[in-house]
């Protein structure tokens, strides 16, 4: 089922399966700013990662010490999500624990996704909860697919580039078979703006977050004045990604964790950046996008 909220600057559309988000249109310019799917381009889309980012070493893990199986990104972005509270400019959607998530990850959650729009902006909130009595282990984020604003001129994407708020010398990490490598390798290097054509030839881009000053990016075009401004704030790893060659989108992905080390030994309590809540504990990761 699509929700819609909006105020006078923008149309936001929500799906309760996997609390997608489908639509974010901007009323004063009409343009969309998030990629409306096409298979011909991704087999996937939008979606929210949980309890997992990315990828698990042979989609495998031990919690507690038992094995436990988990694909790319977790089991949030196939689920269906109930209707907490919705308003004019505010939608709540929960889901928890059950038989299902419990073969695959043991622990008692509840799961909000809170749309709110604001001005020109659309605040996005997860928050997780330990429902259950002993301590939870998580990661969590958004894998986000923006539009990009190809105009017929653009040879390979060559006028879209990312702004950071400040210049920036930060490393990115190497990835090797979806698996985070010990190593970094060159990134930003004194830089405000990265041009995006080409540069995903050989993978995502993935930020540790403190490395880097800024705490927004804006995906921006040479050729027109349309822009998208991502506020990362709390996170701990910013990804940057599409498909090699003339996309129609781009992925910019706050989150908390990343997929598993190259030399895993498969303890999910031991991964990059993993997240503990204690019993009865809620935590909140926000971003917040800002269209123009």
């Amino acid at each position: 089922m699509l929700i819609t909220i909006e105020n006078e600057n923008i149309l936001v559309q929500i799906n309760t399966y996997a609390a997608t988000l489908e639509r974010l249109f901007n009323k004063k310019t009409g343009k969309e700013h998030i990629w409306a799917y096409d298979k011909e381009y991704w087999p996937r889309r939008t979606s929210i990662c949980f309890p997992i980012v990315s990828i698990l070493k042979d989609d495998e893990t031990y919690i507690q010490g038992k094995l436990y199986n988990m694909e790319n990104h977790g089991f949030i972005r196939e689920t269906e999500f109930d209707v907490a509270s919705c308003e004019k400019d505010k939608v709540v959607l929960y889901t928890k624990a059950n038989a299902f998530t419990k073969e695959h990850y043991p622990f008692d959650f509840g799961f909000r996704a809170i749309y709110q729009v604001e001005g020109n902006c659309l605040r996005i909130t997860y928050e997780v909860e330990n429902l259950g009595t002993e301590q939870m282990y998580y990661c969590t984020g958004a894998h986000t697919t923006y539009n990009v604003p190809i105009e017929e001129s653009d040879d390979m994407l060559k006028d879209l580039y990312l702004h950071f708020e400040e210049p920036e010398t930060a490393p990115i990490h190497v990835v090797r078979n979806g698996l985070i490598a010990n190593e970094m390798q060159p990134g930003l290097e004194k830089q405000q703006d990265l041009f995006i054509g080409g540069i995903f030839e050989n993978g995502a881009w993935m930020f540790d977050t403190d490395s880097l000053k800024s705490r927004k990016v804006t995906l921006k075009s040479r050729n027109n004045s349309y822009a998208t401004t991502l506020d990362f704030t709390g996170f701990t790893h910013i990804i940057f990604w599409t498909k090699p060659g003339r996309m129609p989108f781009l992925c910019m992905e706050p989150m908390v964790g990343l997929a598993d080390d190259e030399d895993t030994d498969k303890t999910f309590e031991k991964k990059r950046s993993i997240q503990r809540l204690e019993a009865g504990e809620i935590r909140a990761h926000m971003q917040v996008i800002t269209v123009e």
